[in-house]
């Protein structure tokens, strides 16, 4: 709560700069370097807020249920036994609230975004850039007023330990994986861990945060969160292609007849059809999957068919591109776009709510809003691959072949997505059994199972 708190003042401040740089500043050079300041508060806020707000809005709805204290259990040897079966993430009643959560929370989002569309161009034309800074300004005084009226009836999440050091172990972790492959050693030799994160802890170690021992919730959690990862690492593809409904579909929209529309106006589409599809979904599609076929799409399974639907949509993209070369563009209803524009918002429900859901209910508790924001990091990683691609390789293309080659590059990320899947659900069906020996300090020793050496062999527990 603390630092979703904190990172709202930070955006706050930075729109507050904005609009006195748009009301006071009249100097161009001085406006400029106070827009950029304010921009980059934002920026910083924004990216706090995103991770933990989410995390903390779903951590309220897992709190209510009755089994929360149930997900850890110990056996007559004193061996403690972590099971994704026995976690509370993995129940189906956890699930479904988790995924009614992380729906509602898109809706709103989606809700902003058609608000803000429609609302602020409008304010800007009449008022100027100041009243259009000022009113988010407005607008997120009364959300945190909101936010903190209800501080008291928060459920809150009491981490022990250092989460600087699981982080470090993740990363250890992750480069004792891939050392593991001989072509990567040749590669990059430096990949290899000279030690264990273990022996780099001493009284002189500068990075010592008083937590000397690596404890069974630090070792878990670190290889839950490893695991997760991969998963994570095949969705910049898909944010590549879904942004360039606002860039290169936009300039194909500029080319078409728009009724008196201007081009940038057809992005209000996509959030009417996500908070139209999203009840759809929840109320209709997935229950009645359910019905039919007897199960409930898992979380990488409806991440598949998003991402099936994703190459469909830059199919009929590139298909409407090629027509338009070969007619009178300026002839040709923008309206065309509508069906490329309707099947990515179904992807974006499959992959991108869904997506959020994943990185929060497979995450250890302690690392939640910390693989909530690598999520997030994969939307910036795809809107670097597509600018990289189409300043270099797909600048000298036709754009029906770009559109064609993006649908190929989303189906050959599927096949490695499905690949890296099948890996996720065979790690994450180990048990990780650790024994207990009380120290007189009250730390504990640990010895790592036959299973879970497997994943961290090397690691010398002190």
């Amino acid at each position: 709560m603390t630092n979703s708190l904190y990172q709202c003042m930070l955006c706050l401040a930075g729109l507050v700069v904005l609009t006195i740089g748009a009301f006071l500043i009249h100097w161009l050079q001085l406006r400029r370097i106070t827009s950029f300041f304010g921009l980059f508060l934002v920026c910083i806020g924004t990216g706090g807020i995103k991770p933990c707000v989410s995390a903390f809005g779903a951590d309220q709805v897992i709190a209510q249920l009755d089994h929360i204290n149930n997900s850890r259990g110990t056996d007559n040897r004193g061996v403690v036994r972590i099971s994704q079966s026995s976690s509370v993430q993995g129940s189906m009643e956890a699930e479904g609230k988790v995924r009614a959560f992380f729906a509602s929370f898109y809706f709103c989002i989606n809700v902003g975004a058609v608000t803000s569309i429609s609302i602020i161009p409008i304010i800007r034309y009449h008022f100027g850039f100041g009243a259009s800074f000022a009113l988010p300004s407005v607008f997120i005084t009364i959300a945190m007023l909101t936010f903190l009226s209800k501080r008291r009836e928060y459920v809150h999440t009491k981490l022990d330990g250092s989460l600087f050091t699981t982080c470090k172990l993740c990363l250890w972790l992750i480069r004792k994986t891939i050392s593991k492959n001989s072509w990567m050693v040749r590669f990059c030799p430096c990949i290899v861990p000279k030690r264990s994160p273990i022996e780099s802890y001493n009284d002189d170690d500068p990075f010592n945060d008083d937590d000397p021992f690596i404890t069974n919730q630090q070792l878990s959690d670190a290889q839950q969160a490893v695991n997760v990862m991969p998963i994570l690492a095949m969705l910049p593809m898909f944010w590549m292609l879904y942004d360039q409904q606002s860039s290169v579909w936009t300039l194909q929209a500029n080319r078409m007849n728009l009724h008196g529309l201007q081009p940038e106006q057809l992005n209000i589409i996509n959030p009417i059809e996500i908070m139209v599809f999203i009840p759809l979904f929840e109320r209709i599609i997935y229950p009645l999957f359910y019905n039919v076929f007897g199960f409930q799409l898992s979380h990488l399974q409806r991440m598949q068919f998003g991402m099936v639907l994703t190459a469909i949509s830059f199919s009929i993209s590139g298909l409407l591109e090629t027509y338009l070369q070969k007619s009178e563009a300026s002839s040709v209803s923008v309206f065309w776009q509508l069906p490329q524009i309707t099947i990515l918002a179904f992807a974006e429900i499959l992959v991108s709510v869904t997506g959020l859901e994943f990185a929060y209910s497979k995450s250890p508790e302690r690392l939640k809003a910390f693989l909530m924001g690598l999520y997030l990091v994969t939307t910036s990683l795809g809107n670097l691959l597509g600018g990289m691609l189409y300043s270099t390789i797909f600048a000298t293309l036709n754009r029906a072949t770009v559109m064609h080659i993006c649908s190929i590059l989303m189906v050959i990320n599927l096949g490695i997505f499905c690949l890296v899947g099948k890996g996720y659900a065979t790690s994450s069906l180990a048990v990780t059994a650790i024994d207990l020996n009380s120290r007189p300090d009250g730390s504990v020793q640990e010895t790592l199972s036959d299973d879970i050496r497997k994943s961290v062999d090397g690691i010398e527990l002190v």
